[in-house]
């Protein structure tokens, strides 16, 4: 996930919240969630199953 590129005035985390949810509310079931910020500022990797 992306955050800058959903919204670039909320908080990151708060975006990755609700996108969590959204990914959840759509059947998937997230397994492993990797903060990268120390290669990419603002991304984390969501390891999802369906």
């Amino acid at each position: 996930i992306k955050s800058q590129s959903i919204d670039s005035v909320q908080k990151s985390e708060k975006i990755y919240i609700q996108e969590k949810r959204i990914i959840e509310k759509e059947g998937y079931t997230i397994i492993d969630s990797i903060n990268i910020h120390k290669f990419a500022a603002n991304h984390i990797i969501l390891t999802v199953q369906k």
